[in-house]
């Protein structure tokens, strides 16, 4: 199966001995959404950047059909491509890919973690309360249908996903190329023991503070879990690799790789 995941990855001009950075995408995403602004950025800070696609998305093959797809599946991919690498790497996970990476955690072995607007460490349960006070959201159900092409009208998801400074045109393409996740998988987001695992690595965590899905309050007891404190992004909503300041995003996660990890 590793030899079918698709993978993009952006070198840095020269070596520089700093560790690999593997990006795992979130729900209805593929690697085009780290390659949009991060790869390139991270290589040329001189991190080796490589972004897959799991299972069923962009360009990597579903032998058994997407909606068959599980966390596990997710994880196994993560796993080859991971190990693919040649030596250990720093993992960064978005929403539902931070939860793959939690679950990596602790068994493979990585120099470092970085939680990206990520699922909780117990699952997605705890938030959804908060997201039906303050958005039109009738049950799970409408979580669920959140990757579904054409499942979430175009300005619930833009208010679930970006920031009021996004334009729309961009809000509008990168809503355009997301696409169907597995059903069980998201379902899965809302068992707490099958998410995370505790971690013998570094682990940052970052948060946008306007994120209705993954609220700063949800950052900061996941990273207590992890023994450590959520760095919470100003301006920035759900899709902080995408949103209009990703550059802060991107820049608070490559000064705490450069002072972390060696």
């Amino acid at each position: 199966m590793a030899e079918s995941i698709e993978v993009i990855s952006r070198l840095p001009p020269v070596p520089t001995g700093r560790p690999p950075l593997l990006f795992v995408h979130g729900a209805g995403h593929a690697a085009w959404s780290w390659d949009e602004h991060w790869l390139a950025a991270c290589a040329a800070r001189g991190y080796a950047a490589h972004a897959l696609s799991l299972r069923g998305h962009g360009a990597s093959p579903a032998p058994r059909g997407l909606q068959w797809c599980t966390l596990a599946d997710y994880e196994h991919d993560v796993r080859a491509v991971a190990r693919g690498l040649g030596e250990p790497c720093v993992l960064v996970g978005h929403s539902m890919g931070g939860t793959v990476v939690q679950r990596c955690l602790g068994t493979l072995p990585v120099r470092a973690a970085v939680l990206v607007a990520s699922a909780g460490t117990h699952g997605v349960g705890e938030v959804v309360p908060s997201l039906f006070a303050t958005l039109p959201v009738r049950g799970p159900m409408d979580l669920l249908r959140l990757a579904t092409p054409g499942g979430v009208p175009f300005d619930v998801a833009r208010r679930w996903l970006f920031s009021d400074a996004l334009p729309d045109d961009l809000a509008s393409r990168y809503l355009g190329r997301m696409s169907f996740e597995s059903v069980a998988a998201m379902a899965e987001l809302f068992v707490p023991w099958a998410v995370a695992r505790p971690a013998n690595t570094p682990v940052l965590v970052l948060a946008g503070a306007d994120d209705p899905l993954t609220p700063p309050a949800l950052a900061e007891r996941a990273a207590a879990f992890y023994g450590t404190r959520a760095t919470v992004i100003a301006g920035v909503s759900h899709e902080m690799m995408l949103d209009a300041r990703w550059e802060a995003a991107l820049g608070a996660m490559l000064d705490w790789l450069d002072g972390s990890v060696r």
